[in-house]
């Protein structure tokens, strides 16, 4: 399946960067990365409000945020990528703060 042509762009621009792709290496080296990206990309605007969750599950709690922007719309359940292997709450707080503010609505990251 293509990536959609954003994404695309986005790949292309990292691969001519000398940016290995998100597949290549172990999945340690893809945390790595993922990480420095999050960092660069820093900490992202301000919301009105930011709660730690916690969800039961069948193997244990699940850590959450709650994103809200100052008067929220809608809920928005933000699942990030990563393949269930890379990526954090964290790493896509800046994101969700963006999305919360734009649209706006309390996003569940």
């Amino acid at each position: 399946m293509p990536l959609h042509p954003y994404l695309q762009a986005f790949a292309d621009a990292m691969t001519a960067a000398g940016r290995p792709a998100m597949s290549g290496g172990t999945v340690e080296d893809a945390r790595a990365r993922s990480r420095q990206l999050a960092e660069r990309i820093g900490a992202g605007p301000q919301v009105s409000r930011v709660e730690e969750l916690s969800i039961p599950g069948r193997g244990g709690d699940i850590p959450a945020r709650l994103l809200a922007a100052e008067a929220p719309e809608a809920v928005v359940l933000y699942l990030h990528g990563g393949g269930w292997t890379i990526g954090s709450m964290n790493e896509w707080d800046a994101l969700a703060r963006t999305f919360a503010n734009a649209l706006p609505a309390a996003v569940v990251l």
